[in-house]
């Protein structure tokens, strides 16, 4: 008998748990605004959120247009927060949206009681000719065809760009980031990894820890940093600079700048082309080293370093490996 009323008492709870889950889930207010903002030459957008998403892609050239769906905290478990169904009311009258010219801002001002244990997704279409400037506390982030340049940042949340013709610079606590088609970029991410293809310009990324991969097609420097994860490049043509604590790293390009790549543990391959010059010094722990260019030593070869130069020699291949295997093809 008292299994069954422990197990009795166990479902009740459970139910009414659930059941208070769908009663907040339903009664969780929430609320949408859009305006239509004029413009007549390139906009500069600022835009900001705590809580919520992001996304932003190219549309008409003479408008802004910006949709915000607003949703309400738990307000039951805050005694502050009895009034969030009418703040929200207050807000869809009066978006946190301020225009003077074609210099567009939006979101509240910071600390303002009206906003608190509420988010703002928004959705804005803008002018492909726009500078950006975009923040959330907590939310994705989506930015599609513009001319750039484009800043972005995220607490917590995925990172998109893609179709930016300028310079892009994006961070997250807390996220991955998917970059494509941009001018140079800088990326840096707590934790997620970094995916960059069709990057014309420099890069420079960065994650605590995650997989980097980067396809350059311009001849800029690549500086790659990843503390637990392992590193691809493709298409490098200048200097490169490659550090993973802990991962194979992979690099094809030609050494037409100083190359110098390093991983704590893991294996390093590199794939030049057949006409390459450069000048290689390369140190494992433990491992092999094997190349197949023709290799003129400069230092006594052994198991774990090989200094020479090969077909005249030219910028510095700097390779190191405390535990693993270094392949030069």
């Amino acid at each position: 008998m008292p299994n069954r009323l422990m197990f009795s008492a166990g479902f009740a709870l459970l139910v009414l748990g659930s059941t208070a889950c769908r009663l907040e889930a339903q009664t969780r207010p929430e609320g949408t605004f859009e305006r239509t903002l004029a413009v007549v030459g390139p906009v500069t957008l600022d835009i900001r959120t705590g809580s919520g998403s992001i996304e932003i892609h190219s549309g008409p050239v003479n408008s802004v247009r910006i949709v915000g769906r607003v949703r309400g905290g738990r307000s039951w478990f805050f005694d502050d927060d009895d009034d969030v169904e009418e703040r929200i009311r207050q807000i869809e009258a009066a978006p946190p949206i301020t225009q003077n010219g074609d210099a567009v801002r939006v979101g509240p001002v910071d600390n303002d009681r009206l906003y608190r244990n509420i988010s703002i997704s928004y959705d804005v279409t803008v002018p492909m000719e726009t500078r950006l400037q975009s923040r959330t506390g907590s939310g994705s982030q989506t930015i599609t065809g513009l001319s750039g340049p484009v800043d972005v940042s995220t607490g917590s949340g995925g990172v998109t760009l893609r179709g930016i013709q300028r310079d892009v610079r994006a961070s997250t606590g807390s996220g991955s980031m998917q970059i494509e088609d941009v001018g140079s970029f800088i990326g840096r991410t707590g934790s997620g990894g970094i995916t960059a293809s069709a990057v014309r310009g420099a890069v420079d990324a960065r994650s605590g820890s995650g997989h980097i991969d980067v396809k350059q097609t311009g001849e800029a420097d690549v500086s790659v940093v990843t503390g637990s994860g392992g590193i691809d490049v493709t298409g490098a043509h200048r200097a490169v600079h490659a550090r993973a604590g802990s991962g194979t790293i992979e690099i094809e390009g030609r050494p037409a700048g100083n190359w110098d790549v390093e991983t704590g543990s893991g294996g390093i391959r590199i794939d030049f082309p057949e006409d390459s010059a450069f000048d290689l010094n390369v140190r494992t722990g433990s491992g092999s080293i094997n190349t197949t260019h023709p290799l003129a030593l400069l230092a006594a070869i052994s198991r774990n370093r090989v200094q020479g130069t090969v077909r005249g020699g030219g910028a510095r291949v700097d390779l190191s490996t405390g535990s693993g295997s270094v392949h030069i093809e």
